[in-house]
């Protein structure tokens, strides 16, 4: 059993040797900064992670830190006990770096360039007043050694800071080797803001802690006979999240976990198992489980897959904790069901919204709702979809102002109008046999726009103009003209700009899905006579783009491109819109740039 006992225990020490993650560093200047950071690349080998395929991975200016005031960028590498190589470039073989070795530990880099515009690298000297005391912690960063965390010197002798850094979960102070560590004798112990606590220099002592996350000052005094920490500073957040497919798996401020204190979080939030997929994210590390379930904690890590809910349950509280060890649970109360009606649709995310909650009338079984917009496609349900899933019989139209007969069943269709509507009473009649449905209103405007430089972007007067027109079954339409030389546009969806996930150049009779925020813009000299846009159940959004008729026969764009001092007399030259040369004798119908003397202009023939 020894022998089993020891075996084991060396497989993890050499783990823990061969594997680190450290950070490479690159100094913001007047080269680099969050304008252009983007342009420099990063690429390394032979280390344990894998480095993205050259010319490596783009530094990013939301990939940032701060060491003794001073900004980085940084990637991190996981490292191990053999040497590895990386390089620095600009778009590759055009601007690199040589070769340079790897270092062992977070490593720090000024990168400018020389007077040939060819990259320098430089170390970027940030620890003058290093202590060689470290902050270590489980959330921090994980009881290894970063530089962030460093105390700096002060006038006093054996007095060290530092200022401005966060605080959470449990953490000690030692040296990079730990042949000094410093914290409590006997038990971990909990730091009072404001108070000095004694601790003791043994590899024996324990962790301290927090009653919350902090934005603190650490500062170590050791001119006495025993090391005392005092630690000043304000609540904040915790930089811990719930992110998923119901916030788009952002840092969502409404699912934001609330620290208790010793590595404990908590988010009182009611979900849905149809709220789809999560994890929870602590200050950037995503973890995740095999499976979910109530009745106590379960083991979450950073290598488990996205969670989900047990099937048609709802929880209220997620309660978070990161172990001194590092191992890290996650508990979930169930909730209380719902009985509510709700009506659930395109208009509200398909999700529980309360102002679209019906209210039950005197007369039991009859549900009302009142003056709510409506489009799209939408079904009335409860919040888990258990007891009620009300949509059309075999079609989902609903006539405005006439009565329909639904279905409440799991293969009920949804329902549809034949334009936006504002609807001042929609009534749900649950007495008899059959539910019956009742929608009363008047049509309204879609709320769908086309946005652009043209109409200052949605602040013009005349915004009526480039409003789509709601033809039901999700399909919406504006029939309008816009030329190339108006520049980029993208589509207004009720108070949100969507478009397309990189910028597009817009293929006339291509769809294309609305699936982030970049800009479209139209193919040169060019015109569209209408868009069409379908906003699927699902909610997925689609354009179409039809192309407007051509001027017949050869034509100038003065606005296209501005023209400058031409001489009339020289000979012209026509060039294709990828810019290659083409003979006057090969010219058919299209556009062309003409170049006569200094004069340029596009035309088409």
């Amino acid at each position: 059993m020894k022998k089993i006992y020891f075996l084991a225990l060396a497989l993890i020490c050499t783990f823990l040797a061969n594997a680190a993650d450290i950070k490479i560093c690159v100094k913001q200047n007047d080269t680099f900064n969050d304008s252009n950071i983007g342009t420099l690349n990063f690429y390394y080998w032979n280390a344990s992670s894998a480095s993205a395929s050259w010319p490596g991975q783009a530094f990013s200016s939301s990939q940032k830190t701060t060491v003794n005031g001073v900004s980085f960028y940084y990637h991190t590498v996981t490292i191990g006990s053999g040497d590895w190589g990386m390089i620095f470039n600009i778009n590759g073989d055009d601007n690199k770096t040589g070769d340079i070795k790897g270092p062992k530990e977070d490593t720090y880099y000024e990168i400018t360039l020389d007077d040939k515009g060819k990259l320098a690298v430089n170390p970027a000297f940030v620890n003058e007043n290093a202590s060689g005391y470290f902050i270590y912690g489980n959330e921090l960063n994980n009881w290894s050694k970063s530089t962030e965390y460093e105390l700096l010197k002060t006038d006093t002798d054996k007095v060290y800071e530092l200022k401005n850094v966060k605080l959470s979960g449990y953490f000690k102070i030692g040296t990079a080797d730990w042949s000094e560590s410093f914290g409590p004798a006997d038990n971990s112990t909990m730091v009072k803001i404001g108070e000095a606590t004694t601790l003791v220099n043994s590899s024996e002592s324990k962790n301290l802690f927090l009653d919350n996350t902090y934005n603190a000052t650490v500062t170590l005094d050791m001119t006495g006979e025993n090391p005392v920490v005092t630690i000043t500073g304000e609540k904040t957040a915790s930089g811990v999240y719930l992110k998923g497919e119901v916030n788009g798996w952002s840092d969502n401020a409404d699912w934001q976990f609330t620290s208790l204190g010793a590595g404990v979080y908590e988010l009182e939030k009611t979900m849905l198992a149809s709220d789809g997929k999560f994890k929870i994210t602590a200050n950037g590390a995503w973890y995740g489980a095999e499976s979910t379930s109530f009745g106590g904690p379960f083991e979450v890590s950073t290598s488990g897959n996205d969670m989900a809910l047990p099937e048609n349950s709802i929880v209220s509280k997620f309660t978070f904790t990161i172990a001194e060890d590092g191992k890290s649970t996650l508990s979930i109360s169930e909730g209380v069901l719902d009985n509510n009606l709700y009506l659930r649709g395109n208009v509200t995310n398909w999700k529980v919204n309360d102002a679209y909650k019906f209210t039950e009338t005197e007369t039991a079984g009859i549900y009302t709702l009142e003056n709510v917009k409506l489009q799209g496609y939408f079904k009335i349900a409860d919040s888990l979809w258990k007891n009620y899933n009300i949509g059309g019989k075999d079609d989902g139209f609903v006539e405005v102002g006439e009565d329909v007969i639904v279905a409440n069943s799991n293969t009920s269709v949804n329902f549809y109008l034949d334009g936006t509507y504002q609807c001042s009473l929609i009534t749900l009649d649950l007495t008899g046999e059959e539910p019956v449905l009742t929608i009363e209103g008047e049509t309204t405007n879609s709320g769908i726009f086309l946005y652009g430089a043209f109409n200052e972007w949605g602040a013009a007067d005349d915004m009526a103009d480039w409003e789509f027109i709601d033809n039901g079954e999700g399909i919406y339409t504006l029939e309008k003209e816009v030329l190339a030389s108006d520049g980029a546009f993208c589509i207004n969806i009720n108070g949100e700009n969507a478009g397309t996930s990189t910028a597009q150049v817009i293929i006339y009779g291509d769809t294309y899905t609305l699936d982030g925020k970049q800009n479209m813009t139209l193919p040169v000299s060019t015109r569209t006579e209408s868009f069409e846009l379908l906003i699927s159940d699902e909610n997925a959004a689609y354009l179409t783009v039809n192309m407007g008729e051509e001027p017949s026969g050869p034509e100038q764009d003065p606005s296209a491109v501005e023209q400058i001092n031409a001489s009339s007399n020289a000979s012209a030259e026509y060039f294709n819109l990828q810019g290659v040369k083409v003979s006057t004798d090969k010219l058919s119908n299209g556009i062309y740039i003409k170049k006569q003397g200094s004069k340029t202009t596009k035309v088409i023939l």
